[in-house]
């Protein structure tokens, strides 16, 4: 990291309502423990997801753009990617997501698992917007044959605001995608499933302050620190927050950084939608031909759509 990017993240650290990047989650550890966390009885977004595919895979592929590259953001295990390329029929797949020993673990299980098929990965922070460069490198002369087509499974585009979402979704030059997203339940159902008896998601959470260690230099207790998740009916949101457990003083290399007790960092954000709410967001995209494929309970969605570039 440059010492303008440490300078960035300390200094939304040092903030009055302290902040961390949602990129810290999602180490080699943290991609461990959140494939732990969509094994759990009361998340069931994942589940949902895959039910979907089993039911609708064929209706999905025959409204996007065929022998299309498709870019798969926030890959992780590359598990959701197994279930829809043999519908989908791709003629190349792209993984993108940030590095770690995890993620290039998944990506050779997947080529093992598809030896026809060109499978090509990228590790990048895409959360600031994705450069399609980097793939038309990847594509060389197939560029002109392969549609681009972006799948963003998991609810993962929630973790922006909504006109962060637009605007993302906007810059993608994209001929169709499949996006996932997570709707509006009953609040006591969406805090279940981000309070788990069993203290998986504290992990997750607590585990962005090993990272912040490695990154930063700093000195983080993850024992000094507890996991909290509320949900924001006005926002319609999952926050997600650590929690200091004493007042204590944390070391860098910008000097220290003070927390007093109940002290917070925000971590992530997690916006839940309608149908309506995010079908509009895809239309300020500028994305048209929109169809929604929403799983029997009503709990969460896939999106299709197509933009005319």
């Amino acid at each position: 990291m440059t010492e303008v990017e440490i300078k960035k993240v300390l200094n939304g650290i040092r903030a009055e309502k302290a902040s961390l990047p949602t990129r810290y989650l999602y180490d080699n550890l943290g991609g461990i423990l959140f494939e732990a966390i969509t094994e759990l009885p009361k998340y069931n977004a994942t589940r949902d997801e895959l039910d979907i595919f089993r039911e609708k895979l064929d209706e999905i592929a025959e409204v996007l753009p065929e022998k299309a590259c498709l870019i798969d953001l926030g890959a992780g295990s590359c598990r959701k990617a197994a279930h829809v390329i043999p519908s989908l029929q791709p003629s190349r797949y792209v993984a993108v997501d940030l590095p770690s020993d995890f993620f290039v673990q998944s990506v050779n299980s997947l080529e093992n698992k598809f030896p026809d098929l060109t499978v090509n990965s990228l590790s990048v922070d895409f959360s600031n917007g994705f450069q399609v460069d980097l793939v038309r490198k990847l594509q060389g002369n197939s560029s002109n044959q392969e549609p681009l087509v972006y799948f963003y499974p998991g609810s993962t585009i929630g973790n922006f605001k909504p006109d962060e979402s637009m605007n993302f979704l906007k810059n993608l030059k994209a001929d169709g995608i499949l996006v996932g997203v997570d709707l509006v339940k009953p609040p006591e159902v969406l805090l279940a499933a981000y309070n788990d008896s069993l203290g998986v998601t504290a992990a997750f959470n607590r585990n962005a302050l090993l990272h912040l260690n490695r990154d930063l230099g700093t000195n983080f207790n993850v024992e000094l620190w507890g996991h909290e998740a509320i949900y924001n009916d006005k926002k319609s949101r999952i926050e997600m927050y650590l929690v200091s457990l004493k007042d204590q003083i944390i070391e860098s290399s910008h000097g220290e950084i003070a927390f007093k007790k109940d002290q917070t960092i925000h971590t992530e954000n997690s916006y839940k939608f309608t149908i309506d709410s995010f079908s509009e967001i895809l239309s300020q995209a500028g994305f048209n031909n929109l169809n929604s494929f929403v799983h029997s309970t009503e709990r969460y969605a896939m999106f299709t759509a197509t933009k005319d570039l």
